[in-house]
């Protein structure tokens, strides 16, 4: 398989030309309407009066992301305040101001004159049946928008802090606790906390001074993670979203279409726990379920559950108390391709060897396995006709792998791999050959009817 590309012009760094459509990820309550942030560009809309008002963006950060860097967005009762990485934006719909900060700390609240920052250090649990090691200290940063900082020592790490109008609550790590685990031997842990409600004035001249103390209570509550649905009412009222004198919860059926998976959202009575309205809201899956007034609204991206899935785009709709529904952003409705990245100059020689790494995995992937006495085997069993195939350049390139299987009779199977991220820096696909395998194996693959001319993607 001929795998050079001519990188010959086509390492300046200038912004990429393929269209991209916004993409809500994130959905927060702020200011005078409800925010909507990209699942991943540095874009966002405000959306007032059930109708987009604005779209901004702001500037990428200045490197490729580590493995370790994520995202984090919170609402600062203007605007939101997103961090990404070693970079921490204040985001308002005519004024962006950004500051660098460490890429662990993070991001747990904003009001409207400071963000506020901690550093989450792991818990270690030691090696039972002996006490645990010390707590190491924690760090709580708070951050104002001229890049001034103030940090204050905590006596145990924070994993969490909420600001309630005056009142900061920090949540405090307590000593893990080992007991003996029901099918063996080994030991299960469990991680208390307790909660402080500290003095704000204090806390920005770097002093933490306790006012209140809840014990174990968690004021900050942790929403669902909106894979599965959920039926256990107490889960659903201490995690739910709630709106409108409901508590809400979403995802798929645990006994559905493993990848024609189907959007339910369920209003529960929020004493109870009783489902009250349950509505299906088509395949996809979901971003974000977030509050806005008394409607709740769901990010809900159009894609299959596979590996490398076909871009469909993003609807973000708004569910009533009474259960009617309404689309608040459409798939593919606004182009944010102006706010492209510049390509970061990557050297030549850097790009070419992450092609050539990836490529070689699927060399020859009729006879990847070969045994001890020299014979060999296919990746996966049933495959046959392999091809695989470089397009574009970069940082646009793809590597297209097409073959038979004997689970799809008929039917060409093609996955594509993007090599290069809107940066233009490489994506992760070490083990590209073995997940292929795997979701060969399992038969983990689209179903024959999503095919179109022959060609199913999967």
């Amino acid at each position: 398989m001929a795998r050079r590309l001519d990188m010959s012009g086509v390492v300046e760094p200038v912004g990429g030309c393929m269209q991209r459509f916004f993409r809500p990820g994130h959905v927060l309550a702020s200011g005078r309407g409800a925010w909507l942030l990209d699942d991943r560009w540095p874009v966002a809309a405000l959306a007032v009066d059930d109708s987009i008002s604005a779209v901004v963006g702001w500037s990428w950060p200045d490197r490729c992301p580590d493995v370790d860097d994520d995202r984090q967005v919170v609402a600062d009762g203007i605007g939101i305040v997103v961090r990404d990485g070693g970079q921490l934006t204040w985001v308002r719909e005519h004024d962006r101001v950004a500051v660098a900060v460490e890429p662990e700390l993070h991001l747990a609240a904003a009001d409207e004159q400071v963000a506020w920052l901690v550093d989450r250090s792991d818990v270690d649990p030691g090696h039972p049946p002996e006490a645990p090691p010390p707590l190491p200290r924690g760090r709580v940063v708070a951050v104002a928008r001229d890049g001034e900082r103030v940090e204050t020592v905590a006596p145990a790490p924070v994993t969490a802090l909420t600001v309630d109008g005056t009142d900061i609550w920090l949540t405090l790590a307590e000593a893990p606790r080992a007991t003996p685990h029901r099918r063996g031997d080994g030991w299960s842990f469990s991680y208390p906390t307790r909660v402080l409600r500290v003095d704000r004035p204090d806390l920005l001249a770097g002093r933490l001074t306790v006012t209140g103390d809840t014990g174990d209570g968690k004021p900050a509550t942790r929403r669902g993670a909106w894979t599965w649905l959920e039926t256990d009412p107490d889960l659903i009222r201490r995690h739910g979203v709630p709106a409108g004198g409901l508590m809400w919860w979403t995802g798929t059926p645990p006994d559905g279409d493993r990848i024609e998976r189907l959007v339910v959202l369920v209003g529960h009575d929020a004493t109870t726990g009783e489902s009250m309205i349950r509505l299906e809201l088509g395949v996809g899956i979901v971003g974000d379920l977030a509050a806005v007034g008394d409607e709740v609204w769901i990010c809900i991206a159009r894609r299959r559950f596979l590996a490398e899935p076909r871009d469909r785009g993003v609807d973000v709709l708004a569910v009533s108390p009474s259960g009617s529904v309404r689309t608040v952003h459409e798939c593919n409705a606004i182009d944010v391709s102006d706010h492209a990245p510049p390509l970061l100059p990557l050297p030549a020689e850097q790009i070419q060897q992450h092609i050539d790494e990836t490529c070689a995995q699927f060399d020859d992937l009729e006879s990847y396995w070969r045994s001890p006495d020299g014979s060999t085997s296919p990746l996966a069993d049933g495959l046959s006709d392999a091809a695989a195939t470089l397009r574009g350049t970069w940082p646009d390139v793809e590597l297209v792998i097409e073959f038979r299987h004997a689970e799809r009779p008929g039917l060409t199977l093609r996955r594509t791999l993007a090599l290069f991220d809107e940066r233009g820096c490489p994506t992760d696909h070490q083990y590209a050959a073995i997940h292929l395998m795997e979701d060969l194996d399992t038969n983990y693959i689209a179903p024959a009817a999503d095919a179109t001319d022959g060609i199913l993607d999967t």
